[in-house]
Formats: structure tokens, sequence, C-alpha cells
């Protein structure tokens, strides 16, 4: 990564979708979001009314597009689909509902969120190193190819977000889940200065009031 440069990301975890309320394991299925989540994506805009952003990379998933989009209705500014940024895959997983999972052991989403490091995806899924290891393109990429003083959002998904977490504080898969809540709409910063990256803040909960520095 190239010295010099001085970026700070605003990451955001798409609003609110059906599938959430259900509880159901999205992944990467294309969920639109719920009147709530379109709500609560206007609400965010107007928390960030006043940071200025010079750019949105945003996971091509429908429910990260239309927060995208919602956020930075009242903006000018570029919003950059990323592939990078989608959601970890749960394969024929995806669908399963919490219930599901917790009363069946032999399901792999079982381990997935007691023991992660030692997580074996079911068919067509990712596993956590698979998404570490996506999540490191992404800093890489981004880092190159932005400039000084930039302000840039970004909208993902919340295993996502807490990966460039765990990247980013040189923790290990086994650390994945030690992290806050990342509510929806919830908004992690990082900054990176002098080619390094430094989390900031962690799942700032702007709809409930908190504060971004």
């Amino acid at each position: 990564m190239n010295k010099g440069k001085n970026m700070i990301l605003y990451v955001m975890r798409h609003g609110t979708t059906e599938w959430n309320i259900q509880q159901k394991m999205q992944g990467q299925a294309d969920i639109p979001l719920n009147e709530k989540g379109k709500e609560d994506a206007i609400k965010a805009s107007f928390k960030l009314k006043d940071i200025h952003f010079n750019k949105c990379y945003c996971s091509p998933l429908i429910r990260a597009k239309e927060t995208a989009n919602l956020v930075l209705s009242d903006k000018t500014c570029e919003i950059i689909p990323e592939d990078l940024l989608k959601e970890i895959t749960f394969g024929i997983n995806e669908g399963k509902t919490m219930d599901m999972i917790n009363n069946d052991p032999e399901n792999a989403l079982h381990t997935y969120f007691r023991s992660p490091e030692n997580y074996i995806p079911a068919k067509g899924g990712e596993s956590v190193y698979d998404l570490l290891k996506r999540g490191n393109k992404f800093l890489t990429k981004i880092s190159k190819e932005e400039h000084n003083s930039q302000k840039i959002l970004i909208v993902s998904h919340g295993a996502f977000i807490k990966g460039l977490i765990t990247i980013v504080n040189h923790q290990s898969a086994a650390d994945f889940w030690h992290h806050k809540e990342q509510k929806n709409c919830a908004v992690t910063v990082f900054e990176f200065k002098d080619g390094k990256w430094k989390l900031l803040q962690d799942a700032v909960d702007i709809l409930a009031g908190e504060k971004l520095q």
C-alpha cells in the first residue's frame, strides 16, 4: 500500500429487509429493502447530510444499491458497484432461519456462529477465510486507486464489515464475532494514513442518535 495517502471510509450496512425481520440467512440472495429499510436509509441520509463524500462504492446486491441511492439522494456523488463488497454467500443454506440453525448442530452454520475459524461452508458457500481474502483485496484496491483526503461511503453487509474490522485490527478468524453488532444503516469508520489502516469507530448507530467523529 502506498504511503502519503489520507482517506476516511464510512462503511454502512444496508437497510432492513423482510429476511432480516424473519431472521433468514440472506448471504448473496438478492433481497430488496422493505418499507422500514427505505425509511431508515432516508433517515440515514439526513444524519450524514454534513459529510461531503467524494465517491461511493457499493455492493451490487439490491438491498445495498437501494440503500446507497437513498442515502445519497441529495448529494452529487458517483456510486460505483463493486463485487468484492458482496455479503458472504451461504450457498444452499441461504433462506434458512436462525431457529433452524440453532436447533440443528449438524448444519454448517451452527459452527459459523460459534466457531467461525472451523466453519466449513455447505455447497456453494464461502468460508470466513474466503471472506477475509475478499476484504483484503478490497482494502488493497481502494488504497491504491483513490486520492488523498478522500471521504468515501461504502455500502455493504454485516459479515463483510465484520471481516474488514477483523483485518484492520490484525485479528484472527476466531475473533470474527468479537465486535459490536452491525445494525442496519450503522456506520463503521476506517482511516487510511501513512500506508496503514486504522479502525476509528465501530458500528455507530446513527439512527439511534450515536455520533460520528
